[in-house]
C-alpha cells in the first residue's frame, strides 16, 4: 500500500489485500489475542476464489464489578498480576468469507463479510484516555474492495470500503510507474465507531482501525546515485484516543537514500521530521518516575547503516540511531542508539544472528525503535528508552521439506533496570 509505507485491511483478518491477492497467512505473534484459532478453508472456481473462516478463542480483557469489558488488550503479555488478571477473560467467536473474481483484464473485485460476538458486552469507560468507542456484544462489517492495473503496469488503483453499524471507513490509493520514477498516493478515513480488531489502517498495527482522517504521497526515483524517496503525510484525529488524549493532527516529512558503495558495502541513510501540534503524554517507567508532558512537539530522527558481506556465509551491519525532541517550554531531549549485528548462513536452510545494541535517551518520549525478527513472519517492534543495552540472538533451521525449528533469545538490562531475559521458540509442520 503506497508503496513501503505500510498495508491495509479493513475487514480481513490478517490480509494483505492492495495491489495482491487475499490469502490465508499464519499468524506468529506475542499478540495472541488477534489470533484466530478454528478453520479456514480456500475455494476457487472458474476465476471466482473465496475465503471462508470460523474462529472461537479466548483473549484478553479487562472487566469492570458488572462483568462489563472496558478495555482489549493487544499485547499477549502476562508478566505482572494485572496482566495476568486480564488473561483470557472473554470468549470471542469470528466467522467471516471473502469472494474476488477476476471482472476484466487487469480489472479485480470482490466483498467481505465479518462478524464477531462476545460473551461479555463491551462497555468502554467514558474517559479522556480511550481506546475505541464501540458498545455491545456483537458486530459485523461489510465491505468490498476493488482493484484495477493497467496492462503495460504504467499505473494501479486500489480502493477498500467497509462498514460497521453507522461508521464507514475506506482507504483509496494509486500507484503510477515511469522509467525511473515511481509516484504513490493515498487518503484513507476511519470514523471513531468503526474498529475491527483483526484490520488495521496503512501504517499501522493491528487492532488500529478506528478514527484517523490521512493523506499520504510518496515518490521513489533510481538513478547512478542511488534510489532516493520522499516522502510527506498528514493525519488528524477528530475524536480522543488512547495514545493521543485530544484532538491532534500529524505532519511527517521523510528523505530515504540507499546506494551500493562497493561490491560488498550497503549504505542506507534515513531522515524523518515530524511536527506533533497539541499536547502528548510521555508515560514514566523505572528510569523516569514522572510522566512528561509535550506540547507542540517536533522530532527530527535519523538512522544511517552499513552493510558489509564479510564473505559468502557471514554479514555484518553497523547501525547509528538518533532522536532529538524540541518543545516549547520544555528543554531538548535526545535519543542516541548504535547496533552491531552479525548474520551467518552456513547452508542454504540454516540462519543465525546476533544483535548487540546500547542506548541512551532522555525520555520514552525521545526512544529510539528497532525491529527484530523473533519468528518467520514474526517481527517484533522493540522500543528502546532510558539508558542501558540490548542483545537479541537467533537460529533458524528447515530440517527437509516440511520441517522448519526456529529459536529466539533476548536480554535487556540498564539503570534501573534488572536483566530481563526473553526466550521463544517455533516447530512448524505443514
Amino acid at each position: 500500500f503506497a508503496g513501503s509505507y505500510g498495508h491495509s485491511s479493513l475487514t480481513v483478518s490478517n490480509q494483505t489485500i492492495p495491489f495482491s491477492e487475499p490469502r490465508i497467512l499464519p499468524h506468529r505473534t506475542t499478540s495472541e489475542n488477534i489470533a484466530f484459532r478454528g478453520l479456514a478453508t480456500r475455494l476457487q472456481l472458474h476465476g471466482i476464489s473465496a475465503i471462508i473462516h470460523f474462529s472461537n478463542a479466548r483473549r484478553d480483557a479487562v472487566l469492570d464489578d458488572q462483568n462489563f469489558v472496558t478495555s482489549l488488550p493487544f499485547s499477549g503479555y502476562h508478566r505482572s498480576a494485572s496482566e495476568q488478571r486480564t488473561r483470557d477473560r472473554l470468549q470471542e467467536s469470528n466467522a467471516g468469507i471473502v469472494v474476488r473474481a477476476n471482472v476484466l483484464a487487469g480489472l479485480q473485485a470482490g466483498a467481505a463479510y465479518f462478524r464477531e460476538s462476545f460473551s461479555h458486552s463491551i462497555r468502554p469507560r467514558d474517559e479522556v484516555r480511550q481506546q475505541f468507542s464501540f458498545r455491545g456484544d456483537h458486530r459485523s462489517i461489510v465491505g468490498g474492495f476493488g482493484r484495477f492495473s493497467a496492462p503495460n503496469k504504467a499505473y494501479a488503483i486500489f480502493s477498500e470500503w467497509a462498514k460497521s453499524g453507522r461508521e464507514w471507513a475506506f482507504v483509496l490509493n494509486g500507484q503510477f510507474n515511469a522509467k525511473a520514477t515511481s509516484l504513490h498516493a493515498a487518503f484513507w478515513h476511519a470514523g471513531p465507531g468503526f474498529q475491527n480488531s483483526h484490520g488495521a489502517l496503512p501504517g499501522q498495527t493491528l487492532g488500529e482501525t478506528a478514527n484517523q482522517t490521512a493523506f499520504y504521497i510518496g515518490m521513489t526515483h533510481r538513478s547512478h546515485l542511488g534510489k532516493i524517496s520522499l516522502s510527506a503525510t498528514r493525519s488528524s484525529t477528530p475524536w480522543r484516543t488512547y495514545r493521543l488524549p485530544q484532538p491532534t493532527q500529524r505532519q511527517e516529512f521523510g528523505v530515504q537514500w540507499e546506494r551500493r558503495l562497493a561490491r560488498k558495502l550497503l549504505a542506507f541513510l534515513r531522515l524523518r521530521y515530524r511536527r506533533l501540534p497539541g499536547q502528548a503524554y510521555s508515560s514514566a517507567y523505572p528510569q523516569q518516575r514522572a510522566g512528561t508532558v509535550i506540547l507542540d512537539g517536533e522530532q527530527f530522527s535519523m538512522r544511517l547503516q552499513f552493510q558489509v558481506t564479510i564473505s559468502r556465509i557471514l554479514m555484518y551491519r553497523l547501525r547509528f540511531d538518533g532522536v532529538r525532541l524540541d518543545s516549547p517550554g520544555n528543554a531538548r531531549e535526545t535519543g542516541l542508539a548504535q547496533a552491531h549485528e552479525l548474520i551467518w548462513r552456513p547452508a542454504k536452510n540454516t540462519t543465525a544472528g546476533m544483535r548487540y545494541s546500547f542506548y541512551r535517551t532522555g525520555s520514552y518520549a525521545s526512544r529510539v525503535y528497532q525491529f527484530e525478527p523473533y519468528l518467520p513472519s514474526l517481527i517484533q517492534t522493540v522500543a528502546l528508552y532510558g539508558t542501558g543495552q540490548r542483545i537479541f540472538a537467533y537460529f533458524r533451521e528447515r530440517i527437509r521439506q516440511h520441517l522448519l525449528l526456529a529459536v529466539y533469545i533476548t536480554n535487556q538490562a540498564g539503570l534501573n533496570l534488572e536483566s530481563n531475559w526473553q526466550f521463544g521458540s517455533l516447530l512448524q509442520i505443514w
